[in-house]
C-alpha cells in the first residue's frame, strides 16, 4: 500500500511490515530487465548466450560473437563467404530480439592476421548489411586466432531498440 512518499511492503508469512521510501521501490521497478536468447539457426552455446537484451530506457540487445561458420560446422576458406555467413547469423540474432540492422549502435570486428590479409571483403559486407543512414560505431581488432580453427573474422553487436518484448521462439 502507498502512503505519501512511502510504500508499505508486508511480508505476510513473517507477519512483518516494512516501510520503504517510494524512490527505492521506483528504482527497483526501473531496474534493467535482462533476457538471454538462443534463437533457432544459431548454435546452442555452452557458457554464454547468443543474444542478451536489457530493457529500461530502451531495450539493449547484445549479440555474442558471430563468425562465418556454415550450418554444417565447416569454415569456408574464402573471407567474403565467411563475412556473408557471419552477417546471416547477425540477422538471425537481431530478428530474435525484435531488432534490425538499423538498431545496431556498435560493432566490434575481430580479424585474424589483419596485417597480412586484405580485409576489404569484410568491410564490403559491413557496408552492405547496415543502412547508410544507420551506420553503427565500430572497432576493428587484429587478433592472432579465434575460437574455431580457420575462422578469420568474428563480430560482436550491440543494438538499442524501443522498449518492447521479444516475440521470437526461444531454445534456452
Amino acid at each position: 500500500m502507498r502512503t505519501g512518499t512511502t510504500v508499505v511492503v508486508s511480508a505476510l508469512m513473517a507477519g512483518l511490515t516494512v516501510a520503504l521510501p517510494a524512490s527505492t521501490v521506483a528504482q527497483a521497478a526501473d531496474a534493467p530487465q535482462l533476457e538471454r536468447i538462443n534463437p533457432p539457426g544459431l548454435s546452442l552455446p555452452q557458457g554464454y548466450a547468443q543474444v542478451v537484451t536489457a530493457e529500461g530506457g530502451g531495450r539493449w540487445v547484445f549479440v555474442a560473437g558471430q563468425g562465418g561458420i556454415a550450418a554444417d560446422g565447416s569454415v569456408p576458406e574464402d573471407l567474403g563467404e565467411q563475412a556473408r555467413i557471419m552477417f546471416e547469423k547477425v540477422a538471425i540474432a537481431l530478428t530474435a530480439a525484435d531488432a534490425s540492422p538499423a538498431d545496431v549502435v556498435r560493432i566490434v570486428l575481430y580479424i585474424v592476421d589483419l596485417e597480412n590479409i586484405d580485409p576489404s571483403p569484410i568491410y564490403a559486407a559491413v557496408r552492405a548489411f547496415f543502412p547508410p543512414e544507420a551506420r553503427p560505431a565500430s572497432s576493428v581488432v587484429g587478433v592472432s586466432a579465434l575460437a574455431v580453427p580457420g575462422m578469420a573474422v568474428e563480430i560482436d553487436v550491440t543494438a538499442l531498440t524501443a522498449a518492447t518484448g521479444a516475440s521470437a521462439t526461444r531454445e534456452d
